[in-house]
Order: C-alpha cells, then structure tokens, then sequence
C-alpha cells in the first residue's frame, strides 16, 4: 500500500493530467478557441496598415481598419482552418458578420481563394519586409522554407 501523503499526491497528479487533456479535447472538437498570440495580432495589423487594406478580407466591403491605422471594433481575427489551430498561416482579418458566416462549411469554402490570396500577399510583404512572428514552439518556421 502506498503512504498517505504518496497517494494524495499520486490523485494529484492523476487529477492534473486530467484536466490538460479535457482541455486538449476541448480545442480539438471545436469548444475552446486558442487566443491570439500579441506577435501575431500585431504582425496581421501591420501588414493590413502597411498595404492600406482597411476593408474586411472575406467581404471586401466592411471597413475593420481606420485610416489612421486603428482596428475597428468589428475587426476580428480568424482561424479559417478550424479553432485548434492558431498559426499565422491559417489566420486572417475579417469583419464580425464574415466571422461569425466562415463557421457554415458551405461559406468558409466560397470564400477559401480569398483566404489563399490574403495569405499570398500576407507572405510575400513578410518575406519582403524580413517580418517574422515564431511565437508557436510547433511552427519550426513560419512558412515552411528552409531557415
């Protein structure tokens, strides 16, 4: 039999391991969304400044971006290819009506070339501008090319 405080710890840990795979399953199946890391919040606001993108990417007729450069409240950031997933390469801006339409299959994939050419330009001004954002332990490198 084990000592006591040995067992108490041992439900401890048990109980520790638990909970990080229910939250685990909880991103997988869609119930929690990973929050935006700042580098790449800030990384997406400057290319949309920096390219004078100030309407929605999805719509294209929104406005999210002020002409001085602010987000605007119906800005959002999303996860075209899923909720697990909180990788630059699967993010862009959209308005908060596109937002909440990409979650119907049959919309997302009407608007998957829009997504692709944001990304396109998305890559293109950070490997011109030599802008990185590597904040994600699992993204060896950002695009996948060779460092």
């Amino acid at each position: 039999m084990f000592p006591d405080n040995q067992l108490k710890e041992t439900q401890l840990a048990i109980l520790e391991r638990l909970n990080a795979l229910n939250e685990s399953v909880d991103i997988l199946v869609g119930k929690k969304r990973y929050e935006w890391s700042v580098p790449i919040a800030q990384t997406i606001m400057r290319f949309m400044v920096a390219t004078k993108r100030s309407v929605c990417a999805c719509c294209q007729q929104n406005p999210i971006v002020s002409g001085s450069g602010i987000k605007l409240p119906l800005a959002r950031l999303d996860h075209f290819y899923g909720p697990s997933s909180r990788a630059i390469t699967n993010t862009w801006m959209v308005c908060s009506p596109c937002n909440v339409k990409l979650r119907h299959d049959q919309f997302r994939v009407s608007k998957e070339y829009r997504f692709k050419c944001f990304q396109a330009d998305m890559h293109e001004w950070m490997e011109t501008n030599m802008v990185s954002t590597n904040d994600d332990p699992r993204q060896p490198n950002l695009f996948g090319k060779a460092a």
